[in-house]
Formats: structure tokens, sequence, C-alpha cells
């Protein structure tokens, strides 16, 4: 789920007085809103990748293999796309409540969301030229990011969501990490820092 490539200047980036505030009133008490905007994309073809060494990558296929609108093409590592139409082929609709067929088993990248690996190129280096590479941040295709971004919100650091009442940032944040911690090539030197702390920009 690496997204297109964006620019942003770190330097720019902003955090209000009381951000735990603010991430409060946006997540508090919404471990998920059901929304389904993290399953779907635009222009159909929507892909899920489940990389080579995730935990559940055999019960991913399995599970795949047996919904009949839903196909799994191999992918480099051992891994797969889990490919559908303009939504992810495992996203089910039950009286208007989305949700996942496998979410106890879902893909790692679904797992971390709203965290995401991104594609960027950053400005504002001394010699002002702009550099592309990995970055993890957090993104404003959930909903609540959406809301503390236009709060003025412009990154996370670990203590906003760690410990901080956020349940749906926290796990998520723990599956990043676990992420790292694999070794994983996604996520392999994807690390913003500012001095010895790690942000997370929201894009």
């Amino acid at each position: 789920m690496i997204m297109s490539q964006v620019t942003f200047c770190p330097s720019e980036l902003k955090r209000p007085a009381k951000v735990w505030k603010i991430l409060k009133r946006a997540f508090i008490g919404r471990n998920c809103m059901e929304c389904g905007i993290c399953c779907s994309g635009p222009g159909g073809g929507h892909r899920i990748p489940v990389t080579g060494n995730d935990p559940f990558h055999d019960a991913l296929l399995h599970a795949v293999l047996n919904v009949h609108h839903a196909k799994a093409e191999p992918a480099e590592n051992g891994g797969f796309d889990i490919v559908g139409g303009d939504c992810c082929a495992l996203l089910e609709d039950g009286g208007g409540r989305k949700g996942c067929r496998v979410y106890r088993m879902r893909p790692l990248i679904c797992a971390i969301f709203p965290f995401i690996v991104s594609q960027v190129s950053v400005q504002g280096s001394e010699d002002e030229s702009g550099e592309t590479d990995k970055i993890i941040a957090v993104t404003t295709r959930c909903p609540p990011v959406k809301e503390i971004a236009e709060r003025g919100v412009g990154y996370l650091v670990t203590a906003d969501v760690v410990g901080n009442e956020l349940p749906v940032l926290t796990e998520s944040f723990k599956k990043v990490i676990l992420c790292i911690n694999m070794r994983l090539p996604l996520f392999r030197g994807s690390m913003l820092m500012n001095g010895d702390k790690p942000i997370f920009p929201i894009l």
C-alpha cells in the first residue's frame, strides 16, 4: 500500500498546543468507524499486498481462494496480491456496517492502517534538492485523521498514540513496530526521525 508520491517539507509540519485533546476528540471510543474507506480505492483493480512472511499468509490465501469474486495474484518474495474491483474482495457489507471477512487474520498492511508507507519527495534539505524516499506516515483517508489534520496537527509522535487511551492508533502502531522488527522490505529505512525521535507526518 505505497501511495502515490507526494511532496512535503518537514520544517513546515505543525503541532498545535494540547495535541492530545484534539486526538481524543477525534478518536476516543472509535476503534473503527466501519466506513470501509480503508478497504476501497478509486479506479478499480483494488489490490491488497500480502507479504511472504505475513503471519497469516497461508490462511489468507485459502480465504481468498474461497471467495468467488476474489483473486490472488503472485507477487515478490513469496507474497500475493488480493485483487478485487473498487474495494477489497474480502470486504463485506452487512446492513450498512462494513467489515472484513478475515479481520482477525487481516494482512499486516491492513492492520497498520491508518499508518501507511508512502513514497515522498522530501524538500528543505541544505542543498535545496528534494530527495525521494519511503516514510511511515498517517493518512487522512481515515476520517478521524482527516479531522485532526484540519485542526492543524501536522504529525504524530510515539507519545501521542501509546498510553493515551487511543486504542485504534495504539494497536496499529504496535503492528508498525512488529513490521519493522520483522525487517519487512517495505518498512526498511522508512522511519522519519526528528533528532532521535520518530515522527509520523499526516499526509
